[in-house]
């Protein structure tokens, strides 16, 4: 009867506007006061935990941020990008929202890759491929380094392996410890790159703490290899020193580290019989430049191993977004066969294909190392 009565009067005063009952107003102001009062409450305590990094949100708060959807305006509109990023640093998220916020960047990320054709992606592709070759063999590389270098190495004995491997681990099981996923990248390296004691070494590092930065695979080589010339070569006088004290503790003497820059820096020609490059690809661009400096470094018949990772199909330059700012200025997303347009001084003999779950347990692991050390991580 009362909704044949509301039909009545709208077709007998169409004009008419429909007067709100005064408890149904009372109720809306009630609604609109409680979520002011949660933004602000937000902003309040996010300033708060700014201000006081050692203040961390209990069940309550991370309950609130999980399920409140008017907490999403404080990320967005109502705040700038440094605050959004001191309030990811101040460790107020839970691990949970974030893994959000980058799955979502990643759906954004693939998004923007998404090949209609073919046809398409391969003019992409070649596209690509020629704006590299026009461009230096790196851009960006100062703040990139300080990127890596920025972080105190207790961080990194907190959240890597015995052997400080910065990089992709292997589990052929998926059982295995970190400590043993290490050594079985290793030995695959050893492997594939064809090593023998007696050999000339270069281990090619930039600002990539794995490589050179840390030491693992040069103080690895030089372990099974007693009777090859290791060389590491890093930028950092800093990791220059922790190489050498742990070659001096191991006992290693066949192990020499050199600083330069890769970009400038000119090898001894005809030096290695062989040359290592992990992940260190990643972070240059004009990669014909890069293979003639090594071509040249290569004794006659030398060989040279490049562990890097890539996308499948499509590379693209890293342009934006958590990564490039704070730990990938000026990188690169190879594609899986990028390196095959560049074979003007050396020629690609053998390519393997390594899972991208290793590199997903592997960070995996090393996160959970670094929640469990946060209390006590030395920076």
């Amino acid at each position: 009867m009362a909704q044949w009565i509301g039909r009545l009067k709208a077709k007998v005063w169409p004009n008419r506007r429909k007067k709100r009952k005064e408890y149904k107003v009372v109720l809306e102001n009630m609604r609109l006061s409680k979520i002011h009062f949660i933004i602000d409450y937000h902003i309040r305590s996010i300033r708060r935990s700014v201000a006081r990094p050692d203040l961390r949100c209990g069940p309550k708060d991370e309950l609130r941020f999980k399920f409140d959807s008017t907490v999403k305006f404080i990320y967005t509109d109502e705040t700038s990008d440094e605050l959004q990023d001191r309030v990811l640093d101040s460790g107020w998220l839970p691990h949970a929202v974030i893994r959000i916020g980058i799955r979502r960047q990643l759906q954004q990320r693939i998004g923007m890759i998404h090949e209609t054709s073919f046809e398409e992606g391969l003019s992409r592709k070649m596209e690509y491929v020629k704006a590299l070759r026009s461009r230096p063999i790196a851009i960006e590389t100062a703040v990139a380094n300080e990127q890596h270098y920025e972080v105190g190495t207790g961080v990194f004995q907190a959240c890597l392996g015995p052997r400080m491997k910065y990089s992709c681990c292997l589990y052929p099981k998926g059982s295995e410890t970190l400590a043993q996923a290490e050594v079985a990248m290793l030995e695959t390296y050893a492997e594939k790159a064809q090593l023998k004691d007696g050999q000339s070494i270069l281990d090619l590092g930039y600002f990539d703490q794995d490589l050179c930065g840390w030491g693992s695979a040069a103080l690895y080589f030089a372990e099974v290899f007693p009777n090859s010339t290791i060389t590491a070569f890093s930028n950092s006088h800093t990791q220059k020193e922790y190489i050498d004290a742990q070659a001096k503790a191991k006992g290693l003497r066949n192990l020499t580290v050199i600083t330069g820059d890769v970009v400038t820096y000119d090898f001894t020609p005809l030096s290695y019989d062989r040359v290592v490059s992990i992940e260190l690809f990643e972070h240059m661009k004009n990669y014909e430049l890069l293979m003639s400096k090594v071509s040249r470094a290569l004794k006659s018949g030398g060989k040279l191993f490049v562990h890097i990772f890539a996308h499948c199909s499509m590379p693209y330059d890293f342009e934006g977004g958590w990564m490039t700012t704070h730990f990938f200025t000026g990188g690169t997303m190879p594609s899986a066969d990028l390196l095959l347009y560049f074979q003007k001084d050396l020629t690609l003999e053998q390519q393997w294909w390594v899972n991208g779950k290793h590199y997903a347990r592997t960070c995996e692991v090393c996160i959970s190392f670094a929640i469990s050390a946060y209390a006590i991580i030395p920076v």
